[in-house]
């Protein structure tokens, strides 16, 4: 009773004297401390700082938003959010040592950061440090739970480091966020057919065909699979429904020629096959195929 008494009267007696009075919450403070002047220009100083940064990272002025970060920090060396905004910054200049500090920075000063922690991540993915990033992305997870982005992302990571089944589970949760995501229904399908389960991967793939977006992706995705399955007609059409949206697609053009060949019609397999490798991504595997054909008209 004696605190609140004490409380209540430093804050009477600020409004009397027309002192602004600071509204901490800090666990355990029972005194309100009035603001000079000096450190209302402070507070004013540093939002302006950042506001200043936000708006210079935006127009992509990288060197000139870390400078104002930076003055920020200065007045307010715990400012998780001027760390954030820091280590964006570097990350645009391509100091990736220094913008991964700025994001630890952050996480220290907030270790409920979702977005720094998400941030973490991506830098670390982008240096193909997948370890590190799926430990940040976990994170940013678990802060951020609702984040379809953040699973995603640790949908991809684990995808790198062949943890098919860890992906799969993240890219289901991405697509239960986001129901209308291509790259989360595609990446699953994908995912689902290097774990063998085919029919799996091909009702995500049915699903996502209703989102009429890269549909060259999505059937060439679902004739690999009847390849996969066995079902050489179905991947003949699946694939040459590919080709009328995306001529001349290499993925597709493959897995008509591999369809074809099962179908014992060597010679439409080899021209689709020549197809495909005018994609040089693609010739490796075209080789192979073409000396496999070689020998069955041997036979």
């Amino acid at each position: 009773m004696l605190k609140l008494v004490i409380q209540i009267s430093t804050v009477v007696f600020a409004v009397v004297m027309g002192v602004s009075v600071f509204s901490h919450s800090t666990l355990g403070q029972t005194l309100a401390q009035p603001v000079t002047p000096q450190m209302q220009q402070d507070e004013n100083a540093k939002k302006q700082a950042f506001n200043d940064g936000n708006g210079l990272l935006k127009l992509g002025r990288y060197a000139e938003a870390l400078a104002a970060y930076e003055k920020a920090l200065q007045l307010d060396s715990t400012w998780a959010k001027a760390d954030y905004g820091r280590g964006l910054a570097l990350k645009g200049l391509r100091r990736h040592p220094d913008a991964i500090q700025a994001y630890q920075n952050a996480i220290r000063h907030d270790p409920t950061f979702g977005e720094a922690y998400f941030a973490l991540g991506k830098i670390h993915s982008e240096l193909e440090q997948f370890d590190e990033a799926i430990s940040a992305y976990r994170k940013a997870a678990a802060h951020q739970p609702d984040s379809y982005k953040a699973f995603y992302e640790l949908g991809l990571a684990y995808d790198k480091k062949n943890l098919h089944r860890e992906a799969a589970a993240a890219f289901r949760r991405a697509r239960r966020l986001d129901s209308k995501s291509f790259w989360a229904a595609y990446m699953l399908a994908t995912t689902l057919n290097r774990l063998e389960d085919q029919d799996a991967a091909l009702a995500v793939v049915d699903s996502a065909l209703a989102l009429k977006e890269n549909l060259h992706l999505l059937l060439s995705l679902q004739a690999q699979i009847y390849n996969a399955q066995n079902q050489p007609q179905q991947a003949l059409e699946a694939a040459q429904a590919a080709l009328k949206t995306r001529a001349g697609y290499a993925h597709a053009a493959y897995e008509a020629g591999r369809a074809l060949k099962t179908l014992t019609r060597y010679n439409e397999a080899t021209a689709y096959f020549l197809e495909a490798a005018k994609d040089r991504a693609w010739k490796k595997n075209v080789d192979y195929e073409l000396e496999e054909l070689k020998q069955l008209r041997q036979k």
